[in-house]
């Protein structure tokens, strides 16, 4: 144990590692950090039973009423408390040892998010009661964590915009929340791709040099591995938008401080492209609802997991295609950080064309 805390408070001393990070250094993620990471991995495993016979005795159930459901018989839902629970004991330890208490004031901030959510599992809630408290939550981030405020323009130099980049990170967080939240419409769906995106931001995290971000990415990722053995098809429990709102909420935040105030234009490519197939859903979702003027948040059946269902996907194929296409895209993020301009341009062209041609397909 003295072991690991001496070396994450030596990893939270080196330059980079604080909230106003973003220099990349040489320093490495210790190998005793990775207890933690194991740690919130158990734990999830651990409550996720445990919150699911409390959630029956409860009857707090999702029932298929509504065409869009793809299960057939009642599940427990609000399983995301596991996610949550994991996650804050183990952001907590890694703390108190790095003696850095941002995980643990990322956490409070959600914590509105969480208890609206909680209540629109159990009953229900109107979508601008949720809409409202998810921008304060995201604003309250925007203030309190160091996000991108100077961009570097390949020939131009930098560009800043304080006032600008927090009302962009405030719709970039809401966005993300709402994004993961459409895309949990079949098992396994949005905690796996939570899981892969997570673990680039991680490396994302490393590049920059932000390295209790990258430890904070993993832990993040082992909670929701930790639940999704149970939410794999056929699930026997859903995260709830408890669950969804929550990732949603930690993924976008992580998105943004991962690179710390200073960032290059292509920093900014690697969440946006790491998460291309659920803003991309939510978009189209947007334009079609809007389209036949019927809300935006008005739920349907006509996402790019409805669709694959349609044209015959096993719920198994439809996890295995979106994971590889997450899985892809989030390392192509990365890799346009070291290649020409000429490189960077086929692959983006290339990975827009995809995208839209798999929206478009199905």
């Amino acid at each position: 144990m003295y072991s690991l805390f001496a070396e994450v408070a030596e990893l939270a001393d080196a330059p980079g590692s604080g909230p106003g990070g973003g220099n990349p250094v040489g320093v490495q993620i210790p190998s005793s950090a990775f207890l933690l990471i194991i740690l919130s991995l158990i734990l999830s495993i651990i409550l996720t039973p445990i919150i699911k016979n409390f959630i029956i005795r409860w009857n707090i159930l999702d029932i298929p009423k509504e065409e869009r459901k793809i299960h057939k018989k009642p599940v427990p839902t609000m399983g995301g408390l596991s996610i949550i629970l994991s996650f804050f004991i183990s952001s907590s330890i890694l703390a108190l040892l790095s003696k850095d208490f941002s995980p643990v004031l990322m956490v409070i901030i959600s914590l509105p998010l969480i208890i609206i959510a909680v209540i629109d599992d159990i009953k229900g809630m109107p979508v601008w009661i949720r809409l409202i408290v998810q921008i304060l939550s995201s604003l309250l981030f925007v203030f309190l964590f160091p996000i991108p405020e100077y961009i570097k323009i390949p020939f131009l130099g930098y560009i800043s915009g304080p006032v600008i980049s927090k009302v962009v990170g405030v719709i970039w967080i809401v966005l993300i929340i709402n994004s993961i939240n459409f895309i949990d419409g079949i098992d396994g769906l949005a905690g796996g791709m939570s899981i892969i995106v997570c673990v680039i931001f991680s490396i994302a995290s490393l590049i920059y040099g932000n390295h209790l971000y990258a430890i904070l990415s993993l832990i993040l990722a082992a909670s929701a591995m930790g639940f999704l053995f149970y939410n794999l098809p056929p699930a026997v429990i859903f995260m709830g938008d408890t669950g969804s709102n929550f990732l949603g909420f930690m993924i976008g935040g992580l998105a943004l401080i991962g690179a710390g105030k200073m960032v290059s234009l292509f920093g900014l490519l690697i969440p946006i492209f790491a998460l291309a197939v659920p803003i991309m859903d939510m978009l189209t979702a947007i334009f079609r609802r809007s389209y036949r003027r019927k809300a935006i948040f008005h739920p349907d059946r006509e996402h790019i997991h409805h669709k694959l269902l349609d044209r015959g996907f096993s719920n198994s194929r439809i996890l295995v295609l979106l994971y590889s296409v997450t899985f892809t895209f989030g390392m192509l993020g990365l890799i346009i950080l070291k290649f020409s301009w000429l490189f960077i341009g086929g692959m983006v062209l290339g990975a827009i064309g995809v995208i839209c041609s798999l929206f478009l397909h199905f």
